[in-house]
């Protein structure tokens, strides 16, 4: 619980994320179980698709998510060592 903490200490700190990414990384540090979609970060944040697409891919780009296509759309988990990658990141 600490760790999680100190590592969403460190991120918040960080100028790499929108908001939008921040509150997203703190919510899979929190539940590595989570799945995000465009369709679904979209809806949670009042945005359109392509600036879920924004917030979402780049995630992925930097390890912090891992992207699955499903179908004709994709899925994005937290990656597995998500913790580790924020310190490397952040």
């Amino acid at each position: 619980v600490k760790e999680v903490r100190d590592v969403e200490k460190l991120v918040r700190s960080s100028t790499n994320f929108n908001q939008r990414q921040l509150a997203l990384l703190g919510d899979a540090l929190r539940d590595p179980e989570a799945s995000y979609s465009f369709t679904t970060h979209a809806a949670t944040n009042n945005v359109t698709h392509e600036t879920a697409r924004n917030d979402l891919i780049p995630l992925a780009e930097l390890g912090l998510l891992e992207q699955r296509r499903q179908g004709r759309s994709f899925s994005f988990t937290p990656a597995v060592d998500l913790a580790d990658q924020l310190k490397t990141v952040g």
